[in-house]
C-alpha cells in the first residue's frame, strides 16, 4: 500500500509545483529586444496557437506573418492597431510589428500612454524590429495594467488606440503568443 501511496504523491507534488510557479510569474523584462526562437515554443505555436491566427505566407522575404484571427476588423474610417507575429524559419527569428491601420502618413506618430501611476509618450516611425519590439513592449505593460493609449499624428490629430476589450485582447493574446516564442514567458 505503501508503495502506491508514494507513485500518487510524487506525481501530485509535481503538479502542485507547477501551479505554484506558474502563479508566481516572474514580470516581463522588455528592455533588451530578444528575437530568436526556441525549437520547442515553435513547435508549440505551430502545433497548437497556429489555429487561432491568420496566416500570410512572405516567400519573397521568407518569413511567414501571423494575424490573430478574432482582432476586431477594421473599418477604413477609422485608426486602429494591431500586432503581428513575423516569424522567420530560415534564421530561426521570431518578431512583432506594431501595425498602424487607417493613418495616410505613417511616417512618424506619437504614442502617449496613460497607466494608473504614470503618463509617459513614445515617438513611433515604423523603424526597426527593435523599435517594434520597445513600442509594442510599452503597449502590452500598459494594457495589462489597464491603462489608455493615444496616438498623435504629426498633424497633431488624436485618435484612442485599443479601446474595445476585443482590440485589447488581440493584442495582448499576440504579444503573450510572441512572448512565449522568444523564451520570455
Amino acid at each position: 500500500m505503501k508503495k502506491y501511496a508514494v507513485w500518487v504523491l510524487i506525481p501530485v507534488g509535481f503538479v502542485v509545483l507547477q501551479v505554484l510557479y506558474n502563479a508566481t510569474e516572474q514580470e516581463l523584462d522588455l528592455t533588451e529586444p530578444k528575437f530568436l526562437a526556441t525549437d520547442d515554443a515553435e513547435i508549440r505555436f505551430y502545433n497548437v496557437r497556429q489555429l487561432s491566427y491568420d496566416r500570410e505566407n512572405r516567400d519573397d522575404a521568407g518569413m511567414r506573418l501571423f494575424r490573430y484571427r478574432r482582432r476586431p476588423k477594421w473599418d477604413s474610417s477609422s485608426v486602429m492597431a494591431q500586432a503581428a507575429l513575423v516569424i522567420s524559419p530560415r534564421q530561426d527569428k521570431a518578431f512583432v510589428m506594431l501595425e498602424l491601420l487607417g493613418l495616410p502618413n505613417r511616417d512618424s506618430v506619437m504614442l502617449s500612454m496613460e497607466q494608473p501611476d504614470t503618463t509617459f509618450s513614445i515617438a513611433f516611425g515604423q523603424g526597426s524590429m527593435i523599435e517594434h519590439f520597445l513600442v509594442t513592449g510599452a503597449l502590452y505593460k500598459t494594457l495589462d495594467r489597464g491603462g489608455k493609449v493615444l496616438l498623435t499624428t504629426a498633424e497633431g490629430e488624436e485618435f484612442p488606440l485599443l479601446v474595445t476589450s476585443s482590440g485589447r485582447d488581440a493584442f495582448l493574446t499576440s504579444l503573450d503568443d510572441f512572448y512565449k516564442l522568444v523564451g520570455l514567458r
